[in-house]
């Protein structure tokens, strides 16, 4: 795993940069690898990753898109809601590559 400190110089690098503190950034990466081991699917797409619940707290997603947006708005993501289950997509630019591979 990249170790949040590494994070920090490579998200403020050029025009990405994230919001959070060393420690900030610590707790949220956890935060995404439950995430993330909670997913039913987890595959790469064009500049991010797709990943798919068949169950998952719809709020606390949305809470840690919404927190995560806020530190780093240079990420995009797209939440499906269907009767099947939820799909969460995560892009990111050219050069975010690593920090986004570090979440997951």
């Amino acid at each position: 795993m990249t170790s949040p400190s590494r994070l920090r110089i490579i998200a403020d690098a050029g025009a990405i940069g994230c919001g959070l503190t060393a420690d900030e950034m610590g707790d949220r990466i956890d935060e995404w690898h439950r995430l993330a081991a909670a997913a039913d699917t987890r595959e790469p797409i064009d500049d991010g990753v797709r990943m798919t619940f068949d169950t998952v707290d719809r709020r606390a997603l949305a809470d840690l898109v919404e927190r995560e947006h806020e530190c780093c708005p240079f990420l995009s993501f797209a939440t499906v809601l269907s009767p099947g289950g939820t799909t969460l997509e995560i892009r990111a630019p050219a050069g975010a590559g690593e920090l986004l591979a570090a979440l997951f």
